[in-house]
């Protein structure tokens, strides 16, 4: 074989190992390199909610439009209620008397929607109750504030200074604390929020060893 037949087999051969490299180790849905292929899941597509009355029924679409916008308007109002008190603390000292009883309205919405469990567990792996629960059993004023912060972020000195100097509202974009909002709202109106819809997300594989 001369050195130009051995040059071409050593780019064929790379191509062909390349090829197989590649085939199927891109995740269609993070657009992510797998180096050792992907896989893929079913998950609740939370983006198709259906909501359903009482009955069992569906309710009408105009309707369903109606009631989830009004649900997201609500979520989000929560979420910056409870930023603006956390803003507010940054160039004053304490809370006015309206100003905390609106976060201890909004801190028994976090409790009743479900965004936040009754219990916890500690770094210890001990069970334990969660602070902004037993704040607002024992009307603990000064634990309910941190506790309702802790909800969107901020849950102690160093998160506080750290978002008094850039003001970010990341939970804004939190689904987990929006969806249990929306849960909320559309559940007090006398619906259900459901999610039938599942769809399909594919993942990087990890290597076998």
């Amino acid at each position: 074989m001369n050195r130009t037949d051995f040059y071409l087999n050593v780019k064929l051969i790379s191509v062909i190992v390349v090829t197989l490299f590649l085939s199927g180790c891109y995740s269609l849905d993070q657009n992510e390199f797998c180096p050792f292929g992907k896989g893929a899941s079913q998950e609740v597509d939370y983006s198709s909610p259906v909501i359903i009355s009482s009955n069992n029924n569906i309710i009408p679409t105009r309707e369903q439009k109606a009631l989830l916008a009004s649900s997201r308007h609500f979520s989000s109002g929560v979420i910056n209620e409870t930023y603006d008190s956390a803003e507010y603390l940054c160039e004053n000292k304490e809370l006015s008397i309206e100003q905390y009883q609106q976060l201890q309205g909004i801190a028994n919405v976090f409790i009743h929607s479900g965004a936040v469990f009754p219990w916890a567990w500690t770094e210890n792996g001990k069970l334990q109750r969660d602070p902004l629960h037993l704040a607002l059993e024992d009307n603990d004023a000064g634990h309910i504030i941190t506790g309702a912060f802790c909800v969107v972020g901020i849950c102690d000195r160093m998160d506080h200074d750290q978002f008094c100097k850039n003001k970010e509202r990341a939970y804004l974009k939190n689904e987990k604390l929006i969806n249990k909002l929306i849960d909320y709202y559309v559940s007090n109106k006398g619906y259900e929020i459901t999610y039938p819809n599942t769809k399909t997300v594919s993942y990087c594989k990890g290597p076998k060893w």
